[in-house]
């Protein structure tokens, strides 16, 4: 769930994301938590999706990070198979004419059997247009390979928190 104060900015943020997981529905639940309720409360804009169980059910990318960094059992954690599950999640969300806009291990979550993968946060999310669609799609699958090589190279960039 994620909150915005009413008092301090308007709803548009809200609208925004909202708009793009709609915008993304059939991938609801493969690659995108499905949106539950987008909805002014009392004093806040609510955007509610899908709920994922942490723990011990699923692991944040993240984490699997963490353990892939330095941890004897790491390159067990973080397979070629994960890393073409997350490929394959921004390829989807660019097929339907969405840009994610912060690829990061923040923003992924991933099943412990690696065998499924969600892209959250969509709040700087962009919709695609026709004149800078393949522009647009070259830079984020850029951002994608770049968080990847850091990681695996170590350098530990913006990607990893």
């Amino acid at each position: 769930m994620k909150l915005w104060d009413a008092w301090k900015c308007s709803s548009d943020n809200q609208e925004h994301e909202a708009s793009i997981y709609l915008k993304l529905r059939p991938l609801w639940g493969k690659y995108v938590p499905a949106l539950r309720v987008q909805s002014p409360l009392e004093f806040y804009y609510a955007l509610i999706i899908e709920y994922i169980e942490v723990i011990p059910a699923i692991i944040s990318f993240l984490d699997v990070l963490k353990c892939w960094q330095g941890s004897q059992h790491s390159h067990s954690n973080f397979t070629p198979q994960i890393e073409s599950h997350i490929r394959d999640a921004y390829r989807a969300i660019h097929a339907h004419g969405v840009i994610h806009g912060d690829v990061g291990a923040h923003n992924i979550i991933i099943s412990p059997d690696g065998q499924r993968v969600w892209i959250i946060d969509f709040e700087a999310g962009q919709f695609l247009s026709e004149e800078y669609r393949d522009e647009a799609i070259r830079g984020e699958v850029e951002d994608v390979n770049c968080m990847f090589e850091d990681l695996r190279t170590g350098k530990h960039s913006q990607y990893v928190f």
